[in-house]
This record gives C-alpha cells, sequence and structure tokens, in this order.
C-alpha cells in the first residue's frame, strides 16, 4: 500500500490490508472481553454485598419477631392471671 492512491491495489496490498484489518478487530475484542469481564467483577461484588445486607435484615427481622411473639405471649399470661381482670371474677 505505498501507492498512495494514484495506482490500483495489488492482491498483496489488500491480503496486508486484511491482515491489519483482523489486528485491529481482534484488539477490540480483546478490550471488550477485558472491559466486560471487569464490569461484570463489580457488578458481581456489589450482588454479593446486596445479599448480604439483605441477610442481615432477615436475621434482625426474626429475632425482632421473635421477641414480639414472647411479649405477646407474656402479656396474655398476665392478662389470665390479673385478680381484677372480668374472666377472673367470682360470679
Amino acid at each position: 500500500m505505498e501507492n498512495n492512491g494514484s495506482e490500483p491495489a495489488t492482491k498483496r496490498d489488500l491480503q496486508q490490508l486484511g491482515e491489519q484489518l483482523t489486528e485491529q478487530f481482534r484488539q477490540v475484542e480483546t478490550h471488550l472481553l477485558t472491559e466486560f469481564h471487569r464490569y461484570s467483577k463489580g457488578q458481581q461484588a456489589r450482588l454479593h454485598d446486596v445479599e448480604s445486607s439483605e441477610h442481615a435484615m432477615k436475621v434482625r427481622l426474626a429475632s425482632l419477631e421473635e421477641r414480639v411473639l414472647e411479649l405477646e405471649s407474656d402479656a396474655s399470661t398476665k392478662r389470665s392471671e390479673h385478680p381484677l381482670l372480668p374472666s377472673q371474677r367470682p360470679k
């Protein structure tokens, strides 16, 4: 490709051009794959953080539910044993 456009391209010129384009396509492909991999690693880390936070929140919620249930059962037990409540008055 040394003819600077004044002469027709030869088979060799076309072959060189094809090789150059092939090499450039390979470089672009490699770059894209590298960037997609880097992006997916970041997304995976974010997803892991979200899943960890969700798990911690579920554990805390379960603990709170257990505490509320315990308080409710204690309250109902105290109500049934209270001497002044209508259910306990002598008839």
